[in-house]
């Protein structure tokens, strides 16, 4: 199972963003864990469009390792794909051939890929 961890704080159009960028890709992954660590923006997205959403909501700012911490607990995937809000994904190809190079690749457990601004 693939997991897609998604950590967000005060940045609601760029979690839509995000979302949209990934929504073609759905195939290739199982369930996407949100984490909003208690932003102050009003969050209006309507997650009921995507596939498998858990939303966990922090009453109090934790930071972005305990938010990522969090939402690794709450998935349920052998593979978790960790994106920040601030980013989208181009490659419609991009958690397939993630998954194949970690399950090919026998001595490799992280993996990574390049941010373009």
């Amino acid at each position: 199972m693939t997991s897609v961890v998604i950590c967000t704080v005060d940045r609601a159009q760029n979690l839509y963003d995000l979302l949209e960028s990934i929504k073609p890709l759905e195939k290739d992954y199982e369930e996407i864990v949100i984490v909003n660590d208690a932003s102050r923006e009003d969050y209006k997205v309507d997650f009921s469009g995507y596939k498998n959403v858990t939303l966990i909501s922090n009453a109090t700012r934790k930071g972005l390792i305990k938010s990522r911490n969090k939402g690794w607990k709450a998935s349920k995937g052998d593979v978790v794909f960790f994106i920040d809000d601030d980013n989208e994904v181009k490659d419609p190809y991009f958690f397939k051939k993630a998954v194949e190079i970690l399950y090919t690749s026998h001595n490799l457990g992280v993996l990574g890929c390049m941010s373009c601004y």
